[in-house]
């Protein structure tokens, strides 16, 4: 790796791994809320995605490229517990409460799941105006 890639290289496995903790928080929240109906595939995905980003995490000071192959694996595995919470969820929502015309009230899953990576993203960025110097 040359010095001016590294950097580069660096600042891309942090922004991975931000984004990625970021939906890990957010698929979790989403199993969590819908514990009843999503099943173990899903949350067995889920655990591997958070065992690579802890992975990356630890090997990012001294091996940025086993890092960035970590971040890459746990994107993908929490991608794909998305995926799955979201399908084992959608039959579900027929016992859901329906607004006019037969419309879902409120946020459809995947709403719900990206909207929480990024407010959780702008948390973790620093950016979430109520946390500031509040020591958390």
């Amino acid at each position: 790796m040359s010095a001016r890639t590294e950097p580069r290289r660096r600042a891309r496995l942090t922004e991975l791994l931000g984004h990625t903790n970021a939906q890990i928080g957010a698929v979790s929240a989403y199993i969590d809320t819908h514990r009843d109906a999503v099943g173990p595939e899903a949350r067995t995905r889920l655990a591997d995605a958070v065992r690579h980003a802890e992975r990356a995490q630890a090997l990012a000071s001294g091996e940025p490229e086993d890092a960035l192959t970590e971040a890459n694996s746990a994107t993908r595995l929490v991608h794909e517990a998305q995926v799955l919470a979201e399908h084992d969820v959608s039959p579900s929502k027929e016992q859901r409460p329906q607004g006019p015309g037969g419309a879902s009230p409120g946020v459809s899953g995947t709403a719900e799941v990206m909207l929480g990576g990024i407010l959780i993203e702008q948390i973790l960025r620093g950016r979430g105006r109520g946390f500031r110097g509040r020591g958390c």
